[in-house]
């Protein structure tokens, strides 16, 4: 039976991870959509395409980031230490791949964003809390791989 209570802690805590990373991801898209000017027929259709593939892609990668990130802070907040570490030992290459490069493209879009719409969007938020898992992700593991001897 605590075999079956730690799964379903598992679902539960993935579930609302990505409820919070989902809501966190609309949120971004619905404030862009909101302030953006309606499509009138001047605007090329190339022009269009790219927003709309950019919008896809901040979606995605603030979707996987607050994923992950509520993800290890729920864990955190439970106490289970065991889960947080086993979640980090698993993604920590490629997170640290989307952390990076997804900072990048948030900054790029967001900057977009702003020159075109003077819009300031949700996702800038996202990159501030990469940055400082990133930071804090490599103080641990420098900290892990060169223990202070007592």
């Amino acid at each position: 039976m605590d075999e079956f209570r730690k799964s379903l802690a598992y679902i539960v805590v993935a579930f609302f991870a990505a409820c919070i990373g989902l809501l966190v991801a609309v949120v971004d898209v619905a404030v862009v959509e909101g302030s953006k000017p309606p499509r009138v027929g001047f605007v090329p259709d190339r022009e269009w395409e790219e927003e709309q593939n950019r919008e896809t892609t901040h979606f995605c990668i603030t979707f996987f980031s607050m994923t992950y990130a509520a993800g290890a802070l729920i864990y955190r907040w439970r106490g289970d230490s065991e889960a947080a570490q086993t979640l980090h030992r698993w993604s920590s290459w490629h997170m640290l791949i989307l952390h990076i490069l997804g900072s990048g493209v948030l900054v790029f879009g967001g900057w977009l964003a702003w020159k075109r719409f003077a819009v300031i969007r949700p996702s800038l938020l996202v990159v501030v809390i990469l940055v400082a898992m990133s930071a804090w992700d490599a103080v641990r593991n420098r900290k892990s791989q060169n223990p202070r001897e007592t």
